[in-house]
C-alpha cells in the first residue's frame, strides 16, 4: 500500500483524541468544560462531531472522494479558529480538553493535518465498496454519536455547580452541599472576601493582601511563585491550592501564609488567578503580579 494512501490516518486519529479528551475533561472537571463551552451542549456536540468525522476519516468507504474534501473544512476551520483566538489574547482553544497546548502549536497542528489530507489520495479499491456496507457503517456512527449527545447533555445537566458569590453581610455555608463549586473571582469586586472561612485564614481582613489561587503543575504558577518570593518581606501572600491532591509540606512565614481548599468539594477556578484585598475588601482581580 502506498504511503499517501494512509495519509487520512493522522487526521483520522487526531479527531478521534481530541474528542476522548473531551469526554474526559467532561466527567473529571465538568465544571471546567461546562465554563470553557458555556453552554456544555455545544462542546458536547463538538465531541461527538469529531468522533464522528474522525471515524469517517478512518473509513472512507462511507463518504467516498467526499471524504478528504469534509477533512480539509473540519481542519480548515479548526486553523482559522486557532488564529482567531490568538488575535484575540486567548491563551488555550480547549481542543485538547485538560491538554494545554499552545495556540501556535495547535495552529501548526491543524495546519500539518491540511497538508496530510491535501496529499491524501483514496485508493481506488475503496471507492468499490456497495452501497448498502456504507449505510450500514454511516449509520451506525450516527447512532453512536447521538447516543453520546443524549447521554453525556444528560449527565452535564445533573451536575449541582455553586457559584461563590461574595455575601453581603456574613458568610453562610454556601457551598456544603455542592459537589462543584466554580470560583469566580471578578464578581468579588469592591465586596467581601467569600472564602476566609474554607482557606481558614481570618487575617486576610486585616491589611492588605494578595491572595493566590494556583493548583498543582500550573507552569503559570510556578512563574509567579518566583516573583512571590521575590517579594518576601514588601508584600504579604496567602497562596491557595485550589485542588490538593497531597499534603501541604510548606511552613508559613510572616508574609506567605500556605492554605488549600477543603477536600469535601471539588473546586474550579482558571489558575493562576491574584485578588488583591485590603481590610477583606476585593480591590483587584488579575492574573499575575
Amino acid at each position: 500500500m502506498k504511503f499517501v494512501n494512509l495519509l487520512n490516518v493522522p487526521p483520522g486519529l487526531t479527531l478521534i483524541a481530541a474528542a476522548i479528551l473531551k469526554g474526559y475533561q467532561l466527567v473529571v472537571s465538568p465544571v471546567a468544560f461546562g465554563e470553557f463551552w458555556s453552554p456544555a451542549w455545544v462542546g458536547i456536540s463538538v465531541l461527538a462531531a469529531e468522533f464522528l468525522i474522525g471515524s469517517l476519516l478512518l473509513l472512507p468507504v462511507v463518504f467516498g472522494k467526499w471524504t478528504k474534501y469534509i477533512g480539509l473544512t473540519v481542519f480548515g476551520l479548526f486553523f482559522v479558529y486557532t488564529l482567531w483566538a490568538k488575535l484575540l489574547g486567548e491563551t488555550s482553544c480547549g481542543c485538547l480538553g485538560l491538554v494545554e497546548i499552545p495556540l501556535p502549536v495547535m495552529s501548526l497542528i491543524d495546519l500539518g493535518m491540511l497538508v496530510s489530507l491535501s496529499a491524501w489520495i483514496i485508493p481506488q479499491s475503496t471507492l468499490n465498496y456497495s452501497s448498502p456496507k456504507k449505510r450500514v457503517i454511516a449509520t451506525s456512527l450516527m447512532l453512536i454519536s447521538g447516543f453520546a449527545v443524549v447521554s453525556l447533555v444528560l449527565y452535564e445537566s445533573s451536575i449541582d455547580v455553586k457559584y461563590v458569590q461574595a455575601p453581603a453581610m456574613h458568610e453562610d455555608d454556601f457551598v456544603a452541599d455542592s459537589d462543584f463549586v466554580f470560583i469566580k473571582p471578578d464578581d468579588w469586586l469592591g465586596k467581601r472576601f467569600p472564602l476566609a472561612r474554607y482557606v481558614n485564614c481570618d487575617e486576610v481582613f486585616s491589611g492588605k493582601w494578595s491572595i493566590v489561587f494556583y493548583n498543582e503543575g500550573c507552569s503559570k504558577c510556578k512563574v509567579l511563585f518566583d516573583k512571590i518570593f521575590a517579594h518576601e518581606g514588601k508584600q504579604r501572600f496567602l497562596l491557595v491550592k485550589v485542588v490538593s491532591t497531597s499534603p501541604n509540606t510548606m511552613s508559613d512565614t510572616e508574609y506567605i501564609k500556605w492554605r488549600s481548599l477543603p477536600s469535601t468539594n471539588e473546586w474550579f477556578v482558571e489558575s493562576p488567578k491574584v485578588v488583591d484585598v485590603s481590610e477583606g475588601v476585593v480591590l483587584a482581580v488579575k492574573s499575575q503580579l
